[in-house]
């Protein structure tokens, strides 16, 4: 019986996401988008479901970002940087405001405003680092590969802040993430294959459900409901 209870309260611990509670400072829920001030007037929106961990001190402001995504506008201060730490690597504004999301193989990074200093996690090797300008996205993994830099219209970085999900050639799998922070039904895609097709478009994410109806019919997949609980996405 012992074991049972112990068992039951791990079980619960999970559940009730203790092992992001546990570290982080901020958590939203899955229907908000909060804006915080920082101890330096700088400000942060998470978006759904996202985490932070923020220590400030005389000499560093840095942030972890736990889970989701966050779309920071920061306050200069030239004594102290300014850094996102996500997936092992980190993002150092240059007097900035800037966009930094978690993916399951590492983190991206948007600039709106002026430049950020990225660089990639160590693997095995000297650590890779590019500055990335307004109007610019980067890729890395953490793996330690950092991607090319590409071109992205700002708005469209941040568009998710105003309800509404831009891609451009993305994975299924990483727009499924996205809309999953949004509803308590588990989205499973059913084989790598279809996880990796590529998709572009905008999606209001106010109703993700309803968005996943859009993204099926788009991408001409089928999907499996079970009961309110999960939804699988097959070809």
């Amino acid at each position: 019986m012992a074991s049972a209870v112990v068992a039951a309260g791990i079980l619960l611990f999970f559940t009730l996401d203790g092992p992001v509670r546990l570290q982080a400072d901020v958590v939203a829920g899955l229907d908000e988008q909060p804006t915080l001030t920082l101890p330096d007037g700088s400000t942060v929106q998470l978006d759904s479901a996202s985490a932070i961990a923020v220590t400030f001190d005389a000499t560093r402001r840095d942030v972890r970002l736990l889970r989701g995504e966050a779309y920071f506008r920061v306050v200069a201060d030239a004594g102290r940087p300014f850094t996102v730490q996500a997936a092992g690597g980190s993002s150092t504004a240059l007097g900035t405001e800037f966009d930094v999301r978690l993916m399951a193989e590492g983190a991206e990074v948007g600039v709106m405003q002026h430049a950020v200093r990225v660089v990639a996690p160590v693997s095995g090797g000297p650590a890779q680092e590019a500055t990335l300008r307004e109007g610019q996205q980067v890729v890395y993994g953490s793996d330690g590969r950092l991607g090319a830099i590409r071109g992205a219209d700002p708005a469209a970085i941040a568009a998710w802040r105003g309800g509404t999900l831009v891609v451009e050639n993305a994975t299924l799998a990483s727009v499924v993430e996205r809309l999953g922070r949004r509803t308590r039904t588990r989205i499973v895609i059913a084989t790598d294959t279809l996880a990796r097709r590529r998709i572009s478009g905008s999606f209001d994410i106010s109703d993700p459900l309803a968005a996943l109806t859009v993204l099926e019919r788009t991408l001409g997949i089928g999907s499996t409901r079970l009961g309110g609980l999960v939804i699988v996405l097959h070809s």
